[in-house]
């Protein structure tokens, strides 16, 4: 029998406002309109939504194969093959959450650093498609925070925003998802969605998630999707007797170490670490070792360049044995399949996603596999700054409670984290947390009311995101670009450029580590970091740009009014092609910069 879930959830989008899958990692949900690409010729328009640009580059590049020019993206990469449609132009666009959010709000993103912003049209374009939200709540901070919860808040606010609106003007929202705590729809549905929503769930109805689901959405059209024939269950059924998953009380490298010498991960393995500092410190401690066994070894990560994305995407697509080092860059939509998962601890959201990639298309017989969650000695300073801490020791509870105990270092616990079972399974963890309390969202709702209403300046916008949400009023801070390439005439074109030599920072981020990455021009007794622009497409020029104090206070809004005095200067006629392109914040010159593998060390 094929996948009993995909049919309904067919229906359900046709019948409902608002649709929500509840479906496990691998079954399909990511794909569902390339295989009923008809829906979207109904449906007339859609955008896609996804947290990371990785899962944007393979979903366009597949779609774009079959559909030609009826598939563009956007994103701050460059995909091959594909129409990159920053007004979200085409058919069916696939998109990150930043651009969507930022055009649904009439914030260009094309536009963000010029002077003239076409405000109505991406405000108009965004505002007229139906939408597809997969696993937008797993965007995640690459770096450590103070205020973990505040992202979160952020998040749930724009995503119930959306669906009011889609519920406005008759268009559809569709969320697939495998990892919803049920307490979240309380957060992101308004009041008027109660009645107008379907949910799908890959379970049986006296589970114990499916019975919480029904209690909290009495209203709303509740589909079970649960048969023994269907295909995908007969993949998965013996799942937690040949996968199995250990909790490890020890350092990360003791457990690496450990099975490296015993041989026991298999020709596919899987490093998972929280932070972008871990993995990439890990990767250089770890990739010879790795080497010496045999392994190709590949990073990936969120604080890369697109072109050493690719490459590693592209090895990890042909390589027979390999050792993958990674953030979360991974956790949802892309299809890489692996024996051996070694992951720092995470909430369930997040672990439920990464072992997802194991055994991704179902269990052989035969093969070695194995999870290994990495606790650590307790303290959990592997996911402080990045996730909920509460929920993570919450699921750690609930998972010990139920394990055995090889050692005091080491407990294996028997879990089914691809199907719903009668012991433990991934909705049951999932089930374990608590709704947490989390900050007012009265600020930003406000802010976003006003955005939907009122057509602001450019300078107006970007003054109260900076005041107000720390330059971001969907992430924790303002996501900015490093500029790590030459700094004269070259050759090359625009895109190589980018994917070069430009990798994303945060605004955090740069605030912990300016003295360390970036060139700075003292005036006055005030550092200025400098800023480095392509002229004419073919020279570039590294110019002074805000102080280093504006830049963490004000990232926005400081260095679009440092461009458009430079656009000034330079003589860029307003609303006409730009001369002037914005390629980061220049990185300070003897910083460590591995090309071939696109990251910065500090």
């Amino acid at each position: 029998m094929m996948r009993i879930a995909l049919p309904l959830l067919g229906e359900l989008i046709e019948k409902y406002p608002i649709t929500v899958a509840l479906l496990p990692t691998g079954y399909g949900k990511s794909r569902f309109f390339q295989y009923r690409f008809d829906m979207v010729d109904k449906l007339g328009k859609l955008v896609h939504v996804l947290p990371l640009r990785a899962i944007v580059s393979e979903l366009a590049e597949d779609l774009g194969r079959n559909f030609k020019d009826a598939v563009g993206y956007q994103a701050g990469i460059h995909v091959d093959n594909v129409d990159k449609t920053p007004f979200l132009t085409s058919r069916y666009t696939v998109a990150t959450f930043d651009s969507f959010f930022m055009n649904f709000y009439g914030v260009p993103v094309l536009e963000m650093w010029r002077t003239v912003w076409h405000s109505d049209v991406a405000f108009l374009i965004s505002r007229c498609s139906h939408v597809v939200l997969d696993e937008v709540h797993l965007i995640v901070t690459p770096e450590e925070i103070d205020n973990v919860e505040q992202e979160f808040v952020k998040v749930v606010t724009v995503i119930r925003d959306l669906i009011k609106w889609n519920l406005k003007v008759n268009l559809k929202t569709i969320m697939l998802t495998a990892t919803f705590y049920p307490w979240i729809f309380s957060y992101i549905l308004p009041s008027e969605a109660r009645d107008k929503i379907a949910v799908l769930i890959y379970a049986p109805e006296n589970h114990e998630y499916s019975l919480q689901i029904r209690k909290i959405l009495k209203e709303a059209k509740i589909e079970f999707a649960w048969d023994e024939r269907d295909e995908f269950y007969n993949r998965f059924k013996d799942y937690a007797e040949k996968v199995s998953t250990y909790l490890h009380y020890v350092s990360l490298g003791e457990v690496v170490e450990a099975l490296l010498k015993n041989g026991e991960l298999g020709d596919k393995v899987a490093l998972m670490f929280n932070s972008v500092r871990r993995c990439v410190t890990n990767f250089e401690f770890y990739a010879d070792m790795f080497r010496s066994a045999g392994y190709e070894v590949v990073l990936l990560h969120g604080q890369m360049t697109s072109h050493a994305r690719k490459k590693a995407l592209n090895i990890l697509d042909k390589s027979s044995k390999v050792s993958l080092f990674s953030t979360q860059v991974i956790e949802a939509g892309v299809n890489l399949d692996f024996d051996t998962l070694i992951t720092e601890v995470a909430p369930p959201h997040a672990l439920i996603q990464r072992v997802g990639r194991i055994a991704r298309y179902g269990v052989q017989n035969g093969k070695n596999y194995g999870i290994h969650i990495v606790i650590g000695e307790g303290d959990f300073s592997y996911c402080e700054g990045i996730y909920d801490v509460r929920m993570t020791e919450a699921m750690l509870n609930y998972l010990a409670k139920h394990a055995s105990t090889n050692t005091y270092k080491c407990r294996k616990v028997n879990i089914n984290w691809r199907l719903p079972s009668k012991d433990i399974d991934y909705l049951k963890l999932l089930m374990s947390i608590e709704k947490p309390n989390i900050p007012t969202t009265s600020r930003i709702s406000a802010f976003l009311d006003l955005l939907t209403h009122y057509r602001l300046k450019p300078t107006e916008i970007l003054k109260t995101i900076d005041k107000e949400f720390n330059g971001s009023f969907i992430r924790s801070a303002a996501l900015l670009s490093l500029y790590l390439g030459p700094s004269e005439k070259i050759d090359e074109e625009i895109n190589t450029i980018l994917e070069r030599y430009v990798i994303p920072v945060s605004r955090d981020f740069i605030g912990k580590n300016y003295n360390k990455v970036l060139e700075v021009e003292v005036k006055n007794q005030h550092k200025h970091v400098r800023l480095a622009l392509l002229i004419n497409d073919r020279q570039i020029k590294i110019l002074t740009g805000p102080t280093m104090n504006q830049v963490i206070h004000y990232p926005l809004s400081s260095l679009n009014q440092y461009l458009k005095e430079i656009r000034r200067k330079l003589r860029e006629t307003e609303g006409e092609n730009p001369i002037v392109y914005f390629l980061g914040l220049q990185a300070k010159h003897n910083i460590k910069f591995n090309e071939e593998w696109g990251y910065i060390t500090w």
